[in-house]
């Protein structure tokens, strides 16, 4: 695949992420404007219609344009490995443990009313966890990831769109200081590489989707932030005594604070070695197989 194809690629691929969601939010507010189904269901179908409109663009560009497998977009039949749910459950949770035990704080409870509750819930689910999780791994480490590494090599396709997944989240805020927007592109690039090697080794976006997924579900879901002020948008606040942007995260939040950004080290140091374990037994085994080729 030429060079001008890949980036033709990358580019459709980012415009795909925006076609995607804006239909799905003018239906989520059409609905809320004339109020014929609970603010809710509207948002679950925003999610529902974003991740549908993703998976449809992908197919229909790079399945029929490009002509790429579902294999070559990491994007088989649908199927979860168990390390992985495992891990999706265990890095949010450890990264909040380290909370608890290392930075001084108290938990701050907002009840906003039942209605507000499940509204707040659902769009967490929807919206955040399963749409941006399933979609930016769709986009990211299925599309982007493996028309890199067909043109140049693995470490270009891990390493460049892990770069530009911390460049679009910096994107989303409209001011952020120097500081705290470098943290955030460390702690971006740390995730990116993160999903990057746990699509890498399972060969699916659908494993590191369901981590991206969980991980968005309680760290920036709608349950619970930690943040050194109470939040009226979370059900939950662990309220930090310290304002170092270290521990915040400055203005992206936890998610790029020093605690979040070890999380994701351990866990690509742990994937990178696997993934070189992998490739020394291939190695091996091919080599073992020339000599009785030879003899044949």
């Amino acid at each position: 695949m030429n060079t001008k194809k890949v980036i033709g690629g990358a580019i459709l691929a980012i415009l795909i992420k925006f076609a995607a969601d804006f239909p799905g939010m003018l239906l989520c507010m059409g609905l809320l404007q004339i109020k014929v189904i609970p603010e809710p269901v509207s948002i679950a179908l925003y999610g529902i219609t974003y991740l549908a409109l993703t998976i449809l663009f992908v197919k229909l560009i790079f399945g029929k344009w490009f002509k790429l497998s579902k294999e070559d977009l990491f994007m088989p039949k649908f199927s979860l490995q168990i390390p992985y749910v495992i891990l999706a459950v265990i890095l949010p949770l450890a990264v909040c443990g380290m909370y608890f035990l290392f930075a001084k704080g108290h938990m701050v409870f907002n009840d906003m009313g039942q209605t507000k509750n499940i509204g707040v819930v659902t769009e967490g689910f929807f919206a955040i966890s399963v749409g941006s999780g399933f979609v930016e791994e769709i986009l990211f480490r299925g599309v982007l990831m493996n028309l890199l590494k067909k043109r140049w090599n693995t470490m270009v396709a891990v390493i460049a769109p892990s770069v530009l997944f911390g460049l679009v989240h910096l994107m989303e805020l409209e001011d952020c200081p120097f500081l705290d927007g470098l943290q955030l592109m460390i702690a971006g690039t740390m995730t990116g590489i993160m999903f990057s090697l746990i699509a890498l080794k399972t060969k699916s976006v659908w494993n590191s989707a369901i981590v991206h997924c969980i991980w968005n579900l309680i760290m920036c879901g709608g349950i619970l932030t930690i943040s050194n002020q109470p939040s009226d948008c979370f059900l939950m606040t662990y309220v930090l005594d310290s304002k170092s942007i270290a521990l915040t995260g400055g203005e992206f939040g936890s998610e790029s604070s020093v605690f979040a950004i070890f999380a994701y080290c351990v866990v690509a140091a742990v994937l990178l070695f696997a993934l070189k374990k992998q490739d020394q037994a291939k190695t091996e085994t091919v080599k073992s197989a020339v000599p009785e080729f030879e003899n044949i």
